[in-house]
């Protein structure tokens, strides 16, 4: 899966790359594999907030038919707010692919 990353208010470091990718990438690819590869792209942005220290992140991608994913989360800790984002996605895959399902027989 390729993953537009984006933040504000702090660099994207090696260190954060990787735990973007076991926390997001790692979980998401595999739900998504029988797409074809075109549909394999999103956007992650993240942001700290310097009032309130917290970390935002926000997660796009259009699966076929035209199905908008969204989700935004925030945490005090970036891992957090990674994992909680990653369940949200992979909800609203799995809620995707069962409307999907062919009944004929």
């Amino acid at each position: 899966m390729h993953l537009h990353l984006t933040s504000r208010h702090f660099e994207i470091t090696p260190k954060i790359e990787k735990l973007i990718e076991q926390k997001i990438t790692e979980k998401i690819e595999p739900l998504i594999s029988h797409f074809a590869p075109e549909f394999h792209t999103a956007s992650l942005h993240l942001e700290q907030q310097s009032h309130d220290k917290e970390y935002y992140a926000r997660f796009d991608m259009i699966l076929p038919p035209k199905v908008r994913l969204f989700a935004k989360s925030h945490h005090r800790l970036l891992s957090s707010a990674l994992v909680d984002l990653s369940h949200e996605i992979r909800s609203q895959i799995t809620k995707v692919k069962a409307s999907q399902v062919n009944y004929s027989l």
